[in-house]
């Protein structure tokens, strides 16, 4: 066995490896002999190469790379560096094991790595063995694809998603655009409200339009921006536009119009673009002049749109749960639509990404839209970050490429929105850092607790310095002891909510309810560990002595669904709230949801008690008032995304509590995003 094997085994043991990833590395190392038993001398080494892969991998890279001088490089791409919730449900998330991430450098000691990979790949090549190949000629059975050039290492399905997702993306680019007529801009203009010029609102406009006429002609759409700059606004528009246009050349040519298809990554993100649609169709029917803008066809064009329900990517696709053929969409059997839209598109991973490409045909028009800014998908990958690096490369001038950058979420220049700024690196030059915004309105627990007595009194809060943004700095060790005190604050706010929607009568209307689960919502940063949403949320169960409490016994409870039930209409992240009611002289517990639906509560699918919430599971929605909880833990790569996910889910006001370690690794991260 060669010298450089312990070396190599200690530089991989103090990384601490899940039994997973392990057990991903052994089953290589056994396929690697079966296939090449002369590369046995290699087999610890090939073994702790691939268990750094598969850990990656669980964090969300494509790849492990190699340096110049042939050592692993185990610092995160930029544009990738996350961690998913499958990696972080094998962690301990206790402050006091925060300083257990090891350190990289061990790794620059060691040139040998890369020889290890040029070598079962010369073997494998040598034998006319698939088990390594080269990028771009693998086949079914290739277990790893190596890029020799920039020194990379892939799992074989990892790069083939991603060699076919990049293929489709190039074609669709190279694509020849259509083009609009002056009467078909004049429309399209007439459905945007005018702006005075020179003022922000115009620049808004100029953004939207160009956006909507790339949707209209261009083959592939890449449309970002941060929240309320008009992304859906500018989605409805363009889509009605496109269908008129469509109705017109389909009789004109005696042949069925092209639908339209809307989805999103997650159950959620489809319901909440859905409402969204609605709402935006609804203002433009009550204006008659916008659907003679669009022509003769203008009212058919809202009519079918307005019949439109946005889906997620995998009931779109038709998904068979049956791996050799996982969805009944696909190149040979593609979306029967000519404009498919995707929002939310930065949840996307590199395989659902590929699955989506291959399903939509090369003639109809696709557009992903999202914020880059916010949480990468849990999954592999990063397709629209990927996709907006590759447009910067591009120019400024890149057509297939729309950004919105005006937004109306927040106040220009208020509290709320510097913070997001400067959170996402946006912030401008000279403008004061995240720590000293943040210093200046520092508030504490009894100052939260005598804004909820108030509350509950039926008040309007006391007036504070910064009503919109405040931060509670709290240590690790103080910081579980005011989680649960927010927890309950939070839990007692919906419960009387709910319980003045049922004196008044109100409670079985859906608007109503939905009012009550988006006026509040606690964030927490992580699901597991002490500040953790799961281990918060359940201390509402918790009941005298061992005892615990049911969902369907706690009145006026929010609940959350975390599995998806097309039988009952519920997706993952839907949320309700419990309503203890009188049905026939026997009281029931029924689930009333924010969309109308309402069930027994015993008849939910899984479904959890729900004062708070991840950051993740409320990726895509919005609440009047949130507070965010993050201890040290949390202070990974991904934390900026993380928080400017948080802070924009609030309207109103953001309450942070956290350490100030917290602040200072995402101050860090923004000034090198910044600088970079």
């Amino acid at each position: 066995m060669s010298e450089t094997v312990p070396s190599l085994l200690e530089a991989v043991e103090p990384l601490k490896l899940t039994r997973g990833v392990w057990q991903r590395a052994e089953y290589s190392a056994r396929l690697s002999l079966r296939d090449l038993a002369t590369v046995a001398v290699l087999e610890d080494e090939f073994r702790a190469i691939v268990a750094l892969l598969a850990q990656r991998e669980s964090q969300g890279h494509m790849w492990l790379g190699f340096d110049v001088d042939g050592a692993i490089d185990v610092q995160p791409d930029v544009e990738t560096g996350k961690k998913s919730e499958t990696l972080e449900a094998e962690e301990e998330n206790e402050a006091e094991n925060i300083d257990d991430e090891p350190d990289a450098s061990p790794f620059a000691k060691h040139l040998h790595h890369w020889h290890v990979v040029e070598a079962i790949l010369v073997e494998s090549q040598t034998a006319k063995s698939p088990f390594m190949t080269l990028l771009g000629s693998m086949t079914p059975r290739t277990e790893f694809a190596v890029d020799v050039e920039r020194k990379r290492l892939f799992f074989g399905r990892s790069a083939n998603n991603l060699l076919c997702f990049t293929g489709a993306i190039d074609s669709r680019i190279a694509a020849k655009d259509t083009s609009v007529t002056a009467a078909e801009r004049d429309g399209l203009t007439a459905l945007f409200p005018p702006a005075p010029a020179g003022t922000t609102e115009a620049e808004s406009r100029a953004e939207q339009l160009q956006a909507a006429e790339q949707i209209m002609t261009g083959s592939l759409t890449v449309m970002t921006g941060p929240p309320g700059t008009g992304k859906t606004f500018t989605i409805v528009r363009a889509a009605l536009a496109w269908l008129a246009r469509e109705i017109a050349e389909s009789k004109a040519a005696s042949r069925k119009p092209g639908g339209v298809r809307l989805m999103a990554p997650t159950g959620r993100a489809a319901a909440r673009m859905g409402e969204l649609i609605q709402k935006a169709i609804a203002e433009l029917k009550a204006d008659p002049t916008h659907a003679v803008a669009l022509g003769s066809f203008g009212q058919q064009a809202l009519d079918i749109l307005e019949k439109v329900k946005p889906t997620t990517i995998h009931s779109g696709l038709e998904w068979t749960r049956r791996p050799a053929v996982p969805f009944r969409r696909h190149a040979e059997n593609p979306l029967d639509a000519g404009l498919v839209i995707v929002d939310e598109a930065s949840m996307l991973g590199v395989e659902l990404a590929r699955r989506l490409v291959d399903a939509t045909h090369p003639d109809t028009r696709l557009c992903l839209v999202g914020d880059p800014g916010q949480l990468p998908a849990v999954e592999l990958g990063s397709v629209l970050v990927d996709l907006v690096d590759r447009s910067c490369a591009e120019g400024p001038d890149c057509p297939w490429h729309r950004r919105l950058t005006v937004s109306r979420r927040f106040p220009p220049g208020s509290p709320i929105d510097i913070l997001a700024r400067t959170m996402h690196g946006l912030s401008d030059k000279g403008s004061p850092d995240l720590l000293s915004s943040l210093d200046a309105c520092q508030t504490t627990i009894e100052d939260l607790e005598r804004e909820h007595t108030t509350r509950q009194a039926g008040k309007a809060p006391p007036p504070t310095k910064t009503t919109s943004v405040r931060w509670l700095e709290a240590a690790d060790r103080d910081l579980p002891k005011i989680a649960r005190k927010v927890i309950k604050m939070q839990a007692d706010e919906v419960r009387q909510r709910t319980a003045a929607l049922k004196t008044s009568g109100k409670h079985t209307d859906p608007a109503a309810i939905d009012a009550v689960l988006r006026e509040s919502m606690v964030l927490c940063a992580r699901r597991r560990g002490s500040v953790g949403a799961a281990k918060l949320s359940a201390t509402l169960l918790e009941g005298p002595g061992k005892k615990c409490k049911r969902v369907v016994d706690l009145d006026g409870a929010a609940v959350m669904v975390t599995r998806n039930d097309r039988a009952l209409g519920l997706s993952n992240g839907d949320l309700g709230v419990v309503i203890q009611e009188q049905e026939r002289g026997e009281k029931r517990a029924i689930a009333r949801f924010g969309n109308g639906r309402h069930y027994d509560a015993r008849c939910l699918p899984p479904h959890t008690v729900a004062p708070a919430v991840t950051v993740h599971k409320g990726q895509g929605s919005e609440w009047e008032r949130v507070v965010i909880i993050a201890g040290t833990a949390s202070a990974d790569r991904n934390l900026g995304c993380l928080l400017y996910t948080a802070l924009t889910r609030a309207t109103k006001a953001v309450t942070i509590i956290c350490p100030r370690e917290v602040l200072q690794a995402c101050g860090a991260a923004a000034g090198n995003e910044k600088t970079s």
